[in-house]
């Protein structure tokens, strides 16, 4: 990049901060949390449980490639951060290179897929306030130069618009696949995925990528689940779900090995798997075995 852009990003950025306070700090913590990891994490059981669980997967999938493709175009461009050229500039730290911005790009994917998802006007206007609020958040934040939001907007519409054009298409392709070729396509692209791009980001995504895609199919063949039911039983598979997925995800941390280790990154990624597979099938499963949700005609 131009140093010259990127001292304009710094001025940018410095321009806006003139108007800190501690109410506009706390209100934009709040909207860039909307396309941190973790909150992902959580919107996509949400989905998968509790609204509509084929309707989710899609979106599920998108979710994890749009980010895997953000975690592989920094390691390649390596654009620092602002506060690394302009120490002091950010209010909350981040690690890692910023070009594109992440969170720019999920709130363009994430909400903009829910949003065709909904297919109602009121859905695209949310999305793309969201979608403002959030990039504009990591420049007042001091994290992401404004170049790199407007290069994330700009690669998650490339990406809305491929995953709108060709969903539905991939899906009925999906339909016609044997089990066998579906568990080699869930298993094979993952891993495949993992070995062009093996950094710990990259590696977990792909690893998250394989348990979301074996327990789909796994689910489609075993379990006869819907996301339906009443609103007290959503609620209830939900609690009951997400705490369990914590328990998977972070709870392993404990026995795992730790961040510094050599083998961190590959048992990072078994963590992530491990939650894949309780959200597409470990979950759907309990819920069906516990009564928590009403059945619904197996896709084959």
């Amino acid at each position: 990049m131009n140093p010259t852009i990127l001292e304009w990003g710094i001025e940018v950025i410095q321009a806006i901060q003139q108007f800190r306070s501690p109410l506009l700090d706390s209100f934009f913590l709040a909207v860039t949390a909307l396309g941190d990891e973790d909150i992902v994490l959580l919107l996509l059981p949400l989905f998968i449980w509790c609204i509509d669980f084929w309707q989710g997967m899609p979106i599920a999938v998108f979710a994890v490639l749009s980010g895997y493709l953000n975690f592989a175009i920094k390691d390649l461009v390596r654009e620092p951060r602002p506060y690394i050229l302009s120490p002091g500039i950010n209010i909350i730290e981040y690690h890692g290179y910023g070009m594109p911005s992440g969170h720019a790009q999920v709130a363009v994917t994430i909400w903009g897929a829910v949003a065709a998802w909904l297919k109602r006007g009121w859905a695209w206007i949310a999305a793309v306030t969201l979608m403002v609020f959030i990039g504009f958040s990591r420049i007042y934040l001091g994290v992401h130069f404004p170049t790199q939001v407007f290069a994330g907007w700009a690669l998650g519409a490339l990406l809305l618009a491929l995953y709108v054009s060709t969903h539905g298409d991939i899906g009925a392709w999906l339909a016609r696949r044997s089990v066998k070729e579906r568990l080699a396509l869930a298993l094979g692209l993952p891993l495949a995925l993992g070995l062009l791009h093996p950094a710990p980001d990259p590696l977990a995504l792909a690893g998250f990528l394989m348990g979301l895609s074996v327990g789909l199919v796994a689910t489609a063949q075993w379990v006869d689940f819907s996301a339906g039911g009443p609103g007290w039983q959503r609620a209830l598979r939900f609690v009951v779900g997400v705490i369990a997925l914590l328990v998977i995800v972070e709870g392993l941390k404990l026995v795992f090995p730790a961040e510094g280790s050599a083998l961190y990154a590959l048992f990072r990624a078994l963590r992530y798997a491990l939650g894949g597979v309780w959200i597409t099938f470990g979950g759907p499963a309990c819920f069906r075995w516990l009564k928590l949700a009403p059945g619904a005609a197996r896709v084959s």
